[in-house]
This record gives structure tokens, sequence and C-alpha cells, in this order.
């Protein structure tokens, strides 16, 4: 498993972005959110042992 660490704000893929592989967060959280009507629609935060991107593999 490779280990990644992002600084704050940064985005990790966009809504639409080819995915090949699932996220794990050790620590810290991550924002997942949306663009509808030009405004940021925040669907989750998600925190230490959650996981996201799983679905874009499917």
């Amino acid at each position: 498993m490779k280990m990644d660490k992002f600084q704050a704000l940064k985005l990790i893929f966009a809504e639409g972005d080819n995915g090949e592989q699932a996220y794990r967060v050790i620590e810290g959280s991550v924002e997942i959110s949306i663009q509808r009507d030009r405004q940021k629609l925040i669907l989750a935060i998600l925190g230490a042992g959650e996981t996201f991107g799983e679905m874009a593999m499917i």
C-alpha cells in the first residue's frame, strides 16, 4: 500500500476524473464536495479510518 501526505486544501481528485485508486484517511479529515449551480455542496467530511474514491474504481 502506497502512502501519500496531502497539504491542507489540496484537491485530491475532481468529480468526473477517472479513478484508479481508493484512499483511506489515516490522520486529519477530507471534505467530499461537488459543484452545483456554481456553489460548493459539501456531501461529507471524512475522518481517520474512513475511505473514499472506491466508487470511481467500479
